[in-house]
Order: C-alpha cells, then structure tokens, then sequence
C-alpha cells in the first residue's frame, strides 16, 4: 500500500465534495481545525484537504449527516493530539512507527500507519508486515460518545478488518512463528494494546451491513469475514448492527475449552498479551511527553494472568 496523492480523485468526487463544503461551511472549518495543532503537522502537510474527507464516504456512516461525520473525524484528531508527540505521529504518517516485532521471525512487524487518503474506512490503521510488504490490515478510527448509538461511550470503532490476496500463501510459510494465530487475532490483540494506552474503555466493530464495500454479491464472503469475526470474540451485537466489547477484554473461560485444547489455547493467548504488552510499551516509549496517562499500564484483568 504505497502512499497515493490526496488530491487524485475524480473529478465528479471533486465537485460533490465542494458542493457539499460550500453548504455547510462551519462544519469543514471545525473538522480543518482539528488537525491544524503542532503535533499533527505532518498529518496537514502529507494529506493535502484530508480534512474534506468528512463529506465522502468514510467509515460505515456513509448514510449518515455530514455533522456526524465531522464530529467523528474532529474527535479523532483532536484526541490523537492528546496522546501521541509529534515525532511519533511523524513516524506512523510516514513509514509508520513499529509496535511490535516478531523474536522468531523478526522479518513480521505491527506498524501503526496513517490510512492511504484514498482508503474511505479507518482513518489510520494497524498493519502487520513481512518485510516491507503488508498484509493484513486493520483500520480503525477514535470516537465520541453518542456517536454509535445513544449512550454509546467513547472508544475505538473497527472499520475495516482485511488482507491482501497473498495474505493466505503468506499465512502458510510463517504459521510456525505465530504460533498459529490467524493476524486478524494478532492486530485485535495490538488494537487492545492501543486501545489501553489512549484510554479506552470499549472497542466497536462494524457488522457485515455496514462495511462500507460490501456488495450484495460478495455477501457471503463479507458475512463470514466480519460477523463471524466479532462473534468468534464474544462481541455483544448491538440493536443497531455494531458490536462491542469492553475494555480489558475477557477471553473465553478456559474451562469451557477441552482439556485437549487447553494447552494450545494458553499459549495462543500469552503469545497475544505479549504483543498487547509490547504495543502498549512501545507506544510508551514513542511518546514520552504525550499528556494521556489515562491508561497507568491497564490493559490484562489481572485474573486472566493465571489462567
């Protein structure tokens, strides 16, 4: 996924998203604002008009008012203003900053990378590399209360969970260093890992309707890509087609697993809080002078330690 001009979109996207700018001014100014602080500096200048993305179709609110999509993305960039320095968003717009890396295989990285402008999902995301290829991709966006449904808390919302058509050739020759953990696991246990640090107490997904490249033909892969992946989480569906989990997340009980398993899955799962503990560490180290310490190092139930 190399970087793409901000600027290269259509020509008929260019006008309908002046059109829409010119009848709700205020709402472009406030969203402009948002990245218009020191620390997101290298956000305003790499992604030239990023802030006119609230008028297109970004996340799974397509549908919705363009003021809420505007509160979503300001939110976003008002808090990542808050927790991470501005050498560190520096890392992650260009490059991306590496949160984790593999002890077996030290060619597999996590990295935390602002979104291509041309991707419409998540406004930056965590991407899990082989070498300088990624992927597999998670894309995530930061959001305010009340934003997903009334009396919804702040949190993290999931907007796209994919891999690339090599994902599954790749998966084969690495499988042995990750321990057989499916990377869409791997990045959950990263986002938990980010989500901690910012503070978060609950992380959202979308559900099969509302990924915003799903198509009636493609919906039974969608269906089992998205729905199936946050049930296999023990993720509540909410009435309104999200799901949510709470922050710490709480594994399945160990001992509804069979004893046959039991093993595998205790070192499936302290092979997931090991990168959950090195995103939140790294993440420490990136940003000593951030003004977030919400977090103080929660981000396991104690409990879970012992299981």
């Amino acid at each position: 996924m190399g970087h793409v001009n901000s600027m290269a979109m259509p020509i008929r996207s260019t006008y309908r998203t002046l059109l829409k700018s010119l009848l709700q001014p205020r709402l472009i100014l406030r969203a402009r604002k948002a990245i218009g602080t020191e620390s997101l500096s290298s956000i305003k200048l790499n992604y030239r008009f990023h802030y006119l993305r609230v008028t297109k179709r970004n996340t799974p609110f397509k549908n919705q008012a363009m003021k809420l999509r505007e509160a979503i993305y300001s939110f976003h960039y008002t808090t990542l203003n808050k927790v991470f320095d501005k050498g560190c968003v520096e890392l992650f717009v260009e490059g991306g900053a590496v949160l984790w890396r593999s002890e077996l295989d030290p060619a597999l990285t996590i990295v935390l990378k602002q979104g291509v402008p041309e991707y419409r999902d998540g406004e930056i995301e965590l991407q899990f590399r082989q070498g300088v290829r990624t992927i597999f991709v998670m894309g995530f966006v930061i959001i305010p209360p009340n934003s997903i449904y009334k009396k919804s808390e702040y949190g993290v919302l999931v907007t796209r969970v994919q891999g690339t058509p090599e994902y599954l050739k790749v998966f084969k020759g690495i499988r042995d260093s990750v321990l057989d953990v499916g990377v869409n696991h791997l990045l959950f246990a990263a986002l938990r890992g980010v989500a901690a640090y910012i503070g978060v107490k609950n992380i959202y997904g979308v559900g099969t309707h509302l990924q915003s490249y799903v198509l009636p033909e493609r919906f039974a892969r969608f269906d089992k890509c998205y729905d199936q992946f946050w049930e296999l989480l023990q993720a509540t569906k909410m009435p309104n087609g999200f799901y949510q989990i709470p922050i710490p997340y709480v594994d399945k009980d160990i001992t509804l697993i069979s004893q046959h398993h039991r093993s595998r899955a205790r070192r499936k799962r302290g092979f997931k809080n090991s990168i959950i503990e090195s995103v939140f560490s790294s993440i420490r180290i990136l940003n000593p002078y951030a003004a977030n310490r919400l977090s103080n190092s929660w981000f396991l139930p104690k409990y879970q330690l012992d299981n």
